[in-house]
């Protein structure tokens, strides 16, 4: 699962926690510009990976493999 850290009605990583709590094999991947916030940091040491904006489609390809 790919999704946006920024969302209209939460954020990447609600939507991240559920989908890991509703299917544990899933392996989330947050895709965010904002380097700022604190929660991306716990996030990545807590198993979803954060990948930072702007990436390209072999990167994002590879990581993708990786799960």
């Amino acid at each position: 699962m790919i999704c946006d850290f920024r969302l209209p009605d939460a954020n990447g990583l609600d939507v991240a926690e559920m989908v890991r709590r509703c299917f544990p094999c899933i392996k989330p991947i947050i895709l965010t510009g904002e380097v700022l916030d604190e929660r991306l940091k716990i996030a990545s040491s807590d198993g979803i990976r954060v990948i930072y904006k702007p990436v390209d489609a072999a990167t994002l390809l590879s990581i993708v493999g990786e799960s």
